[in-house]
């Protein structure tokens, strides 16, 4: 199972500054950071764009249980389909917990 990395998302927006920093550079409302550290939900496709592009990282790297091994990454945000069913399925996990 794929599920989003909340304290991926935590770690690496901590090293980038305080929520309302990081919200205010990214166009995200921080409530959607507070939400997210505590375990609460998944960004959108469109959240999870714009988080990879100011952390410098691919997608995949918020979600647990991908591995290497598993999966040939594809260009960065070449395509966003896996992404969205990676989001949809723990979308899906949170909303039956």
């Amino acid at each position: 199972m794929h599920d989003f990395d909340h304290a991926e998302l935590k770690s690496l927006r901590s090293r980038r500054g305080s929520i309302p920093r990081v919200a205010a550079a990214t166009d995200i409302p921080a409530s959607r950071f507070y939400d997210w550290e505590a375990g609460n939900g998944c960004p959108s496709s469109k959240h999870l764009i714009s988080l990879a592009l100011f952390f410098g990282i691919h997608p995949y790297d918020l979600f647990t249980g991908i591995t290497e091994s598993q999966l040939e990454r594809p260009k960065p945000l070449a395509s966003i389909s896996p992404y969205l069913a990676l989001c949809k399925a723990a979308s899906e996990a949170d909303d039956d917990a």
